[in-house]
């Protein structure tokens, strides 16, 4: 899926130190990324990553589905990546221990928003038949579990990591539901897509996991055959403190700034019962909004 892209090169990073996302014990740092065509839907990955103490350099090929990678990071000896996968985006995570990969899989927009959960829009084909729009399935991978506790549906026997570029259900039923309720309800990985009623738009570049370990995150309604003209957009709180298997909601309306879709830069904590959404400046009469959050 997707077309070949030229060889590119991610920025040095360092992960796991004291104090930062991952094991305070260890520190490293990812020296090289490098990521190759080979063919269709394949790229050959080049890592080097640093072990500070004691030192320790590990260098990782493999194969990958990642066309570019947008993110990097370490957790405990987990190096993850985070990209582009041609139309798609795809998560690669490989054992530092065993020079090995471990798991990968497709999505949409993953976002790290904590020590070691991956947040994401589970993956589903564009392209459809007729008017319709679809009702996004918000996943959260967890990196201290196992390949196979990720899945709440898998095969006899099944083995993991994938076969690289597999297009069976495994590369992209990844993760736990927690958004919307009725996924949650239900254990279920299953998308709507809807040809009458409206459908629902999640901005994952709005996620912020808030120290109470609120989601929030702004979404949108559309229309089929509409787009944007009419839609609506709000804000949902997803509270994980009792973990991701027993999620609550809430949704929060906040005032439009214009004609069309609020552009919100991002979402941030501002006191224990607000958030601030943050506007790019100059775009509309303040550069930012504070939003009550509601009681759980």
């Amino acid at each position: 899926m997707g077309i070949i892209a030229p060889a590119v090169t991610a920025m040095p990073s360092l992960g796991g130190q004291p104090g930062a996302p991952g094991v305070p014990v260890t520190a490293w740092k990812i020296e090289k990324l490098t990521v190759a065509p080979v063919k269709q839907g394949v790229r050959s990955l080049t890592a080097s990553v640093l072990r500070l103490s004691p030192l320790q350099r590990i260098d990782i090929s493999a194969q990958v589905v990642l066309s570019k990678v947008d993110d990097a990071f370490i957790w405990e000896d987990r190096l993850v990546l985070l990209g582009e996968a041609g139309r798609a985006s795809g998560v690669e995570i490989f054992d530092l221990a065993r020079k090995a990969k471990v798991d990968w899989f497709y999505c949409y927009q993953p976002s790290r928003i904590s020590d070691n959960w991956i947040a994401y829009k589970e993956f589903y084909h564009g392209a459809a038949q007729g008017p319709v729009v679809p009702i996004e399935v918000l996943l959260v991978y967890d990196l201290a579990r196992t390949p196979s506790e990720n899945r709440m549906e898998k095969e006899p026997g099944q083995k993991f990591p994938l076969p690289t570029a597999e297009g069976s259900d495994s590369a992209v039923e990844v993760g736990v539901p927690v958004y919307p309720e009725s996924n949650v309800r239900l254990r279920s990985y299953q998308i709507v897509f809807e040809t009458v009623s409206s459908g629902r738009f999640i901005d994952a570049g709005t996620f912020a996991l808030l120290p109470s370990k609120q989601l929030i995150f702004r979404c949108t309604e559309q229309w089929p055959s509409m787009g944007i003209i009419g839609s609506r957009e709000y804000l949902v709180v997803v509270d994980l403190s009792r973990g991701l298997d027993n999620p609550r909601y809430h949704t929060i309306g906040f005032p439009r700034m214009g004609k069309h879709i609020t552009n919100i830069v991002r979402i941030e904590a501002d006191t224990p019962r607000t958030v601030r959404l943050v506007f790019p400046k100059g775009e509309y009469n303040v550069d930012s909004m504070v939003v009550a959050l509601p009681e759980f």
